[in-house]
């Protein structure tokens, strides 16, 4: 969810359907707002091609998604 959100202020820009996670379906609601964050950088997954999607986000990585969303004028946010 955090991801849609951040795709969704950045204006829901051109996203590639290809999961960018091994455990993110193709097909899910959230796939090109987690592939567009991964492309921007804002989100980098655990590693080992893993994402999560079922997870909840903790302080920490709101805070880092948010740090880096502000820092990245690439993802046109209106941070």
């Amino acid at each position: 969810m955090a991801a849609q959100i951040l795709y969704t202020l950045a204006g829901r820009p051109a996203a590639s359907a290809e999961a960018a996670f091994t455990d993110t379906p193709p097909e899910s609601w959230f796939t090109p707002a987690v592939a567009w964050c991964a492309r921007t950088k804002l989100i980098g997954g655990y590693g080992g091609g893993l994402f999560g999607p079922e997870d909840d986000v903790t302080r920490e990585q709101m805070a880092v998604m948010l740090y880096r969303a502000a820092g990245a004028e690439e993802a046109g946010l209106p941070f």
